[in-house]
């Protein structure tokens, strides 16, 4: 539930509340790829460029078949 609110938060472009949401599921569910992935876009949409790169860099890791997730990671680096 949180999940899909956190993507209607992202999609409208409410990045903090998206990444309030997506924060929760992290919470509860650690090793969620996924909802790192999220949490790290929502907040690179935030500013909050380091918070972002260490999600995405746990979803990648998480996921390392995953291209989108480390193409997100790579472009916080540049």
């Amino acid at each position: 539930m949180r999940e899909a609110l956190g993507r209607a938060y992202y999609r409208a472009g409410r990045f903090r509340q998206a990444a309030a949401e997506f924060e929760a599921v992290v919470e509860s569910h650690h090793v969620d790829d996924y909802a790192h992935f999220c949490l790290g876009r929502a907040l690179s949409m935030t500013g909050d460029k380091d918070r972002a790169r260490h999600h995405l860099a746990l979803a990648s890791n998480l996921r390392p078949d995953r291209r989108d997730y480390r193409f997100y990671r790579r472009l916080l680096d540049a």
